[in-house]
């Protein structure tokens, strides 16, 4: 096998002399293929490698990766989550953390209760001042938080965000109906919203009367 005797083609030059086993290297490297022309003095005429003897030194080639058909109903697979391509990737939403909206939407409950113990009965009192400041102060301080929430989803609140400063049953139906359709916030809001009024109807007419 030491013998220069042998010689490969190079598109249509001959390279050689070399040995057979430096063809035997070089097939092995991948450097001359199964189709690749060799020639030996024994030889009539140029063959490919895979028609001689050195066929048997040829690597074999790994059969074709194929990419798995997926049906659409098969996702999703435990752990895996359908992929979100084209203009879904754009839009694609998270769940909205609800924990500021819902102490909103019950902040009137929490104030009304606060405010038996520490509202006095006086109004021109200073204190009954503070008391009303404050909370006007936390209930722009959970709208806020419940916006960054909503932001933070990945929704727009432009055009109607104001309207927690406005009018809370207001803002949670216009909420609710930009992001995840969930009414609920609106619905308990509006339902202690209509009873607090009905109260302060009867409370007046008491008083009045």
């Amino acid at each position: 096998m030491n013998e220069k005797n042998w010689w490969f083609a190079r598109g249509t030059q001959p390279v050689g002399p070399v040995t057979k086993d430096d063809l035997i290297a070089m097939i092995r490297r991948r450097d001359l293929l199964g189709s690749s022309l060799v020639w030996t003095p024994e030889m009539a005429d140029w063959l490919p490698v895979s028609e001689t003897d050195l066929a048997s030194f040829i690597p074999p080639e790994p059969p074709p990766v194929e990419a798995p058909t997926v049906p659409p109903s098969a996702y999703p697979y435990p752990g895996m989550q359908r992929p979100v391509t084209g203009a879904d990737a754009l839009t694609e939403k998270k769940k909205i953390n609800n924990v500021f909206a819902f102490i909103l939407a019950i902040s009137p409950v929490i104030l009304f209760v606060v405010s038996l113990f520490l509202l006095p009965e006086d109004i021109s009192d200073p204190k009954y001042l503070y008391f009303m400041f404050l909370t006007s102060l936390c209930t722009i301080v959970l709208w806020l938080l419940d916006l960054r929430m909503v932001r933070a989803a990945g929704y727009e609140t432009r055009g109607w965000s104001f309207w927690g400063i406005l009018l809370l049953p207001v803002y949670f139906y216009m909420r609710a109906k930009s992001t995840d359709k969930n009414l609920v916030f609106f619905t308990i809001n509006v339902i202690i919203f209509t009873i607090f009024l009905f109260l302060n109807i009867m409370i007046a007419g008491f008083f009045v009367g």
